[in-house]
């Protein structure tokens, strides 16, 4: 038993730090592909919705992996995660519906809501499997293999140190082409 506990806590915690990771690279992405603006549409997003998800979601995960006397079935708790989900969802939607959130977020605002009953579900079942299709960027519907380049790119950061060190390398080509040509020059007054 002792064992099994272990173990179950062991796959929360890391379960809960793979969550934490993607959750971060999440803002990452928005930041190297968007704006700030748009970094900030989904902070303040994420501000709304955590605190309602995290209560809604009454820590039913950990719950269940440290049942270590069976006392309840999964079935229970997804019924109970799906139920606190839409219960979720609901008061989302009604802090949009009456005005609580700004009209240019409600879109960003209702994404992130649906993103975090879906992720609720799929935590809840461990059979779901979540594959991204399609996606929409700067309003246009792109493919999977868009998304999966999209994701490949390099930051700005990068693409800055990249840029400078071929302005660095074009630099020294003309300073040795500019020296060539003097001694050529050079050569044929003579």
């Amino acid at each position: 038993m002792a064992h099994r506990l272990r173990y179950n806590i062991g796959w929360t915690l890391s379960g809960n730090s793979i969550f934490a990771l993607t959750q971060w690279a999440v803002v990452v992405l928005i930041a190297r592909v968007g704006s700030p603006e748009m970094v900030g549409s989904y902070a303040l997003a994420l501000a709304i919705t955590a605190p309602i998800f995290l209560f809604a979601n009454l820590n039913l995960r950990a719950y269940q992996a440290t049942d270590v006397e069976d006392a309840f079935q999964f079935g229970q708790y997804l019924t109970v995660r799906l139920l606190t989900s839409g219960i979720a969802l609901s008061v989302v939607g009604g802090l949009c519906l009456f005005g609580v959130v700004k009209a240019g977020h409600v879109s960003v605002v209702l994404a992130v809501s649906a993103a975090k009953a879906l992720t609720a579900y799929i935590k809840a079942n461990d059979n779901t499997k979540v594959a991204i299709r399609r996606a929409i960027v700067a309003g246009n519907l792109v493919d999977e293999a868009y998304v999966r380049d999209l994701a490949t790119l390099p930051s700005r950061e990068q693409l800055a140190a990249r840029n400078r060190e071929l302005g660095v390398l074009n630099e020294i080509g003309a300073a040795l082409s500019a020296s060539l040509d003097l001694d050529s020059l050079a050569q044929r007054m003579q």
